[in-house]
């Protein structure tokens, strides 16, 4: 049945393999794939020609992310993921999610800030009026999750790793894939720390873009259940993303 209210988007998806580790559990990564490939198709359904980059040059980049779950679902469980966004003068587009199991259950929600840039200067772009694409924005938008604000941690260090932005890290914008950075925070966590649950809350910031080749030093800090997680640029000292979360015991 076609979607006729096209400023929300409902799509079903089943947990496939490799979306879980080792544990059974729903990776934080998988979870972030899912909501960028859900909101992509719900851009498309509204622009099928994508005259926001064709006609414009623009793009959107993730700039925070927050998700909270209730619990994990499990590897061949279909769920079901509402959507839908707001923007803020076209240049800044809130957007939320739901996630919720066959029986209609409530299995967690996150909340998302997109931002569009030029892909040429890479400067802040706006969404042209005559677009016409503002009309299909959300006019009751509501953050479903605590919102996702800076974070804010000075809590003692338990490890420090440099890695280097490689190939398999870039995706078709010319950075670092928004994924990436979640697979590098739950590297950094490491298997014995995650064996133990899932990522109940994780929210990143990504704050500057990470090119090819670009070395970077991650800082894991925790205090109680709860981590932080800071990617620094060696070259400059720039901090390029922060990350924080609990794991469910």
């Amino acid at each position: 049945m076609a979607q006729t209210d096209l400023s929300q988007f409902t799509e079903w998806t089943t947990i496939d393999p490799y979306d879980v580790d080792a544990g059974g559990h729903w990776k934080a990564a998988a979870a972030l794939r899912q909501m960028s490939m859900t909101a992509q198709r719900h851009c498309r359904l509204i622009d099928p020609d994508n005259i926001v980059f064709t006609r414009y040059g623009l793009f959107w980049v993730l700039m925070r992310v927050r998700t909270e779950l209730l619990r994990s679902p499990a590897e061949g469980e279909r769920i079901e993921i509402f959507t839908k966004a707001n923007a803020e003068k076209g240049r800044i587009f809130n957007r939320s999610f739901l996630f919720r199991d066959e029986a209609g259950a409530r299995i967690g929600a996150a909340s998302t800030v997109w931002l569009l840039l030029n892909l040429e200067t890479r400067n802040i772009g706006r969404l042209p009026e005559e677009s016409g694409l503002m009309h299909y924005v959300a006019p009751d938008f509501t953050w479903p999750t605590a919102p996702p604000r800076s974070i804010r941690c000075q809590w003692p260090v338990v490890r420090t790793q440099t890695r280097r932005v490689q190939y398999s890290d870039l995706d078709i914008n010319r950075h670092m894939n928004n994924t990436r950075y979640m697979e590098w925070v739950t590297d950094l966590l490491g298997w014995p720390r995650l064996q133990t649950g899932f990522l109940r809350e994780f929210q990143i910031n990504y704050l500057k873009e990470a090119a090819w080749d670009t070395e970077m030093e991650l800082t894991l800090m925790e205090e109680g259940g709860a981590f932080c997680v800071r990617g620094r640029n060696r070259a400059d000292g720039t901090v390029l993303f922060e990350a924080c979360g609990q794991i469910a015991g």
